[in-house]
Parts: C-alpha cells; structure tokens; sequence
C-alpha cells in the first residue's frame, strides 16, 4: 500500500481496496493524497465509501472537499444529501457550485433537502437552489419554487422562474402567474390587477432596472393598485409615495381614507404624497392631521397644506406656529408663506420677533414670499438678524437683540450676531461677547 509514508492511491485503486483508499482521506499534511482517494473512491462506485467521504466534507482543504463532493455524486447515494445540502449554506464560494452539481446527479432524493434550503439567509444560495430543482426535474418542486417566485432578490426570483420553464409550468391568470411574468420582466403581461401584489413586492428591489419597470406598470394599473400601495406604505417610502404621486387624481380619496391609519410612519407618507400630488380634496382631511399625536404628521400635514395652497388651511395653520416642536413651527411658517395670504403677515411677524433658529428664519422667508417689507422697530431687527443682515443691524446699533442672538441655535446667526456687536462696540456687548469665545460654531437644534 505505502511507498515510503505515502499511500499508493494507483495500487490501491487497481486492487479495489476501498478501505486502503478510506484510509488515505486521512493521510495528514498530503492534501493531494486525500484528494487523489476521494476521486478514486468515485471510480469504484462501492457504496461503503459514503459515510467516509460526508466525514471528509470538514476537511481544512477545498480541493479535498471539492474532490469528496465530486465522489458523492458520481456515488449518487441519499445518504450524503443533508450533508451537501449544508456544504451548499456553509461553504458556497468555495465548493457551492460542485455541491449543487453533486445534489443534481443524486436527483429526487435531493428535492426535499434543496426545498429547505430555498429559504437560506444567503440569496445565491437560494438561487443555486431554485436552479437545481429545475435541473433535477421533479414535480414536487413546483409549489416550492412557485413560492420562491415571490422572493425578495430578483436573480432568485429569475431562476424560480427558469426552474419552473424547465419542469413545463404554465402560469395561471391568478396571483402566481403574476409573479412569474414579474420575475421574467414581462412587464407587458403584468397590467392587469392580479399582478398588483407582485409588482409592490418588487418596488424595492435591489436591482433599479425592475423597480423602475414595476413602478411604471403600477402606474399604468392606477386606481386598481392604489390599496396595496398604501398597505405597503412605511417609513420613507420613497418608491412607493412616487408611484402614488404618479397615479394622482385616482389615488387621493383612497388616501385621504387611510389618513387615521394607527401607524404614524404611514399618516405622515400619506400626508407627504397627498401634498405632492396637490389636489384640494385633501385639504379638509389634513388640516385634523394638524393636531396628531406624532410630530412628524403635524409637520407633514403643514407642509402638504402648504403645497397645496388652498387657503382654507390659513386659519388652522396660523395656530400651529405655536406648536411644541421646532420643526412643526418651520413647517407651518413655510406653509404659510408658499399659500400667500396676507391674513399670516402677523403671526409671521410675530414668530420673528419671539422665536430663535430654523423657525425665526423659516418666517422670515415665509415673510418674503408674502411681499412684506420690514421698516424699522423690533420688528425689523429681529427680521434682519433672522435674514443675518449683519449691515442693516450695525446700522440701526441693535444692542440688544444682537446680544440675544448670541444665544441663537443657528451657529451662523451667533458668528454674525458677535461680529455685529464688535463693529458697533458698544460696552454693553462685552460680557455676554466674553461668555461666546468658545462658541464652536454648531447648530444646537433643528
């Protein structure tokens, strides 16, 4: 058997000594040796090599185990199935591809175990899988794969749908035909309303060229589809609210009924999409959404108003500048501003004079879109230091409002209120300028 230390693989071979062969697997520090008995193993065909080369599948050495998968094959016995059905998850960069080529030569012992493993964290592994079970060509694997078709990664979703051609699948005008024109990009057979579900489904998929081409056929089914878009709605959803925009007109009853909704990641994309779309149905059932639980509605309903335009939403925005949330506040002085009603030229003057940071900015812009101009008094000050006018500010000598600037969230604003306040150089300024020397300049809320 041995020539010096080494096994004779060719001698042991020739005289079909499978268990001089089991023992070379095991020869240490000779990969190659291991290696060679694992082929010479397949060409005996003896079944009791099995059980040894499924032990040799943890070898430390790939081409070892590739050359035990490659045995395993061409010995096509069940037993080794779950075996390399975990060599398939476990090591699929390395031996994946001779694992799945070992499974396809045991055949329909293997359908049960790549089953399984369509539902593997790894999608190409998941893909390898669907792939086999076409290959292998039972029938039990239909509903498997029919299921995969539903999958979230697109390459699996296309060899679902391979495997399925390849097994003589027909699909239905149901849900699962849908799911098939939709994994094989036959976009054109999917404008009917039973490919809705698939078609939401692949919305966010990984590939940009499927999610563009379900968002157009989406928009080509229109109103049909808006309910499952809306169910699939969820936290900056962004494809999802674009596809809705894109419907439009149809989409905003439908909408506007889901405005309640428990979940407020979806009232506050409902209020977004209902804003962009801009139909003044909705301006009724926004302005309660002025009063929800969450921050993120209000301010999502402010600026939906706003875009919007209508003025009805005047009167119930003006409160809002009062609201306990800074961005909220913002929201709804920009609203004001874009609707353009001279009824918010108070407030909004109001807010300049009495509020600091995004918000005394946001409506002091909102004051501009308005026409209005400031003359002088606090008013103007407080509009100038807001618009950081630094000039108009040196010129009038505001002291005072400067020094409260100091305080401001904007970092910008406390930069120029402090440069300001050294031009005029007034005594007043000295300890509350001393009090800012370390002032790095951040933005301190939003």
């Amino acid at each position: 058997m041995h020539r010096g230390r080494h096994p004779d693989i060719a001698r042991s071979t020739a005289k079909r000594d499978v268990k001089g062969l089991v023992k070379a697997l095991g020869c240490p520090g000779d990969g190659k040796v291991r290696a060679a008995a694992a082929d010479a193993l397949a060409s005996l065909g003896d079944p009791r090599a099995v059980e040894p080369l499924v032990a040799t599948l943890g070898d430390d050495h790939a081409n070892v185990r590739t050359a035990a998968i490659a045995a395993l094959g061409e010995l096509a016995d069940p037993r080794a199935v779950d075996a390399l059905a975990a060599v398939l998850s476990r090591d699929h960069v390395l031996t994946g591809d001779a694992a799945l080529s070992a499974l396809v030569m045991i055949g329909a012992p293997s359908v049960d175990a790549l089953v399984t493993t369509l539902e593997n964290d790894n999608g190409f592994v998941r893909e390898d899988a669907a792939t086999a079970l076409g290959q292998i060509g039972d029938m039990r694997a239909v509903e498997p794969l029919v299921a995969t078709l539903h999958d979230n990664k697109e390459s699996v979703r296309a060899a679902a749908a391979a495997a399925l051609d390849r097994l003589g699948w027909s699909p239905d005008p149901g849900a699962a035909g849908a799911a098939y024109w939709v994994a094989k990009r036959q976009w054109g057979k999917c404008v009917k309303a039973a490919a809705i579900e698939p078609l939401v489904a692949v919305l966010h998929d990984e590939d940009e060229a499927v999610r563009k081409s379900a968002s157009r056929v989406l928009v080509r089914i229109g109103a049909r589809a808006v309910e499952s878009l809306i169910d699939s709605l969820g936290w900056a959803d962004w494809t999802t609210e674009a596809v809705l925009v894109d419907i439009g007109a149809p989409a905003v009853e439908p909408l506007v009924a889901h405005l309640h909704d428990e979940r407020s990641g979806r009232r506050e994309a409902i209020a977004r999409v209902l804003g962009t779309i801009g139909d003044a149905r909705a301006v009724e059932p926004l302005i309660p959404r002025l009063d929800d639980q969450a921050d993120t509605v209000r301010s999502a309903a402010a600026t939906a108003l706003g875009r919007i335009g209508d003025t009805r939403a005047v009167e119930p925005l003006i409160p809002v500048l009062d609201d306990r949330a800074n961005a909220v506040r913002a929201a709804a002085a920009t609203a004001l501003g874009r609707i353009g009603d001279t009824r918010a030229v108070e407030p909004l003057v109001g807010v300049v004079q009495g509020q600091t940071g995004f918000v005394r900015r946001d409506a002091a812009d909102a004051l501009d879109a308005l026409g209005w101009s400031p003359d002088a008094g606090p008013a103007a000050v407080a509009y100038w230091i807001a618009k950081q006018h630094w000039d108009a500010c040196v010129q009038v000598a505001a002291v005072e409002p400067l020094i409260a600037a100091l305080g401001d969230a904007i970092g910008s604003v406390r930069t120029g209120a402090a440069t300001a306040l050294g031009q005029i150089a007034d005594p007043r300024a000295v300890d509350a300028l001393i009090t800012v020397l370390n002032d790095n300049g951040e933005e301190v809320e939003v």
